[in-house]
């Protein structure tokens, strides 16, 4: 059978690290590791098996087609155009050069032609009301 291991230098999931350990007096080069290890599953009870197919060397995240990119952003408060997903993609479209693709967002309008009656008890307070 197959699993996933982890060398020395892995980061694992909840600030672990992988390091070349002794145990029971032998040398540990790595780590057999569960799904709930790799951050896959909240909660698994052992190792995580492979099927067979899976290439000996090969990339886990290849193996279950999880390789992807992964942005960390970190946003000062001046940065408010940055507060939203599109605000995030414009920037890294710049940034990138990439061109950008924005999402369709179909307009849906109101079935209802119920109003609500506004009263302005102060005018001098609220010269204009818009809404």
């Amino acid at each position: 059978m197959k699993t996933a291991v982890a060398l020395p230098g892995a980061k694992l999931g909840k600030g672990r690290h992988v390091k070349q350990r002794s145990i029971a007096g032998l040398s540990s080069n790595g780590m057999l590791c569960s799904s709930e290890e790799l951050g896959l599953d909240d909660n698994s009870s052992g190792i995580l098996w492979l099927n067979d197919d899976a290439a000996v060397g090969r990339s886990l995240n290849n193996h279950l087609g999880l390789d992807d990119v992964l942005l960390d952003i970190e946003l000062t408060p001046n940065r408010g155009d940055c507060l939203s997903i599109v605000g995030i993609a414009r920037e890294v479209s710049a940034l990138t050069g990439m061109p950008l693709t924005p999402p369709i967002v179909p307009i849906t309008r109101a079935r209802h032609r119920q109003s609500i009656p506004i009263v302005l008890e102060n005018p001098e307070d609220c010269p204009r009301w818009v809404g």
